[in-house]
């Protein structure tokens, strides 16, 4: 088994990588389950739903991140997101950002940002 180390790790967001603005990137996976619980059963069944993928991302302000994350917010139509967790895996998938926080700042600390992008189709694994 081959581990890897966080900084390791990359995103390209809108066709570039966006890997030194980034300090952590946290991928979740959904999936709906809705429950059958029919009459005379002693046993709960599970149907399984839509997929769909959250990730989490987060780091230092800068001008050129926000203008990524703004453009891609604003826009009516989904951006090109590539997430590479370790080397030899990636998922592909069109997201549309969900929230963004450009904040906050204060004297005490550095300026952050943060971001969540949901995924819009089919994500692919390589």
């Amino acid at each position: 088994m081959a581990f890897s180390h966080g900084i390791d790790a990359d995103i390209s967001i809108g066709g570039s990588t966006r890997k030194a603005y980034v300090e952590m990137i946290d991928v979740t996976f959904d999936r709906e389950i809705d429950d059958i619980k029919v009459l005379g059963s002693s046993w709960v069944q599970r149907v399984v739903g839509i997929r769909s993928m959250r990730i989490t991302i987060n780091g230092a302000w800068d001008a050129t991140i926000d203008g990524v994350l703004y453009t891609a917010f604003d826009s009516a139509s989904a951006t090109a997101v590539i997430v590479t967790p370790q080397a030899g895996v990636t998922y592909t998938v069109s997201c549309r950002v969900s929230s963004y926080k450009p904040g906050p700042t204060g004297s005490a600390g550095k300026a952050a940002w943060s971001a969540e992008l949901v995924s819009d189709g089919a994500v692919v694994r390589a």
